[in-house]
């Protein structure tokens, strides 16, 4: 149960669970804060619970070098894959995994079609 408490004016609540680290957010009325208190525990109940501060911290281009290692150890890539995994790096490399959501992948992939509008699929990279 999340620990709702009054500070500086502005109402904090708090959840700790175990198996997720501990969550606060600062809300002007105790209404909002229960509100949002309620969701979150429903979220972590139901294991939907997604905390993206720590995504925040990580970037697209560290997923790509983490695939590289792992995945390219097993064999060396081709030149189209190597390829591809540039191009993405040096267009989403720089966002945040937290904030990378379908619309600006598909933002992505309009860009592509429009520089390169042929018919294969290798086109797109």
């Amino acid at each position: 149960m999340a620990l709702i408490r009054k500070r500086e004016g502005s109402w904090v609540a708090e959840i700790r669970r175990t198996d997720h680290k501990s969550v606060s957010k600062s809300f002007p009325t105790k209404s909002l804060a229960s509100e949002w208190a309620r969701k979150v525990e429903s979220e972590m109940d139901a294991s939907q619970y997604r905390d993206s501060r720590r995504l925040n911290s990580i970037t697209f281009s560290d997923l790509i070098d983490r695939y590289t290692c792992e995945i390219g150890a097993v064999g060396p890539f081709g030149k189209n894959k190597a390829a591809v995994l540039k191009s993405i790096t040096a267009a989403l490399g720089t966002v945040p995994l937290a904030s990378l959501a379908a619309d600006r992948l598909d933002k992505y992939v309009d860009s592509r079609r429009q520089v390169a509008p042929a018919a294969s699929p290798s086109a797109l990279t």
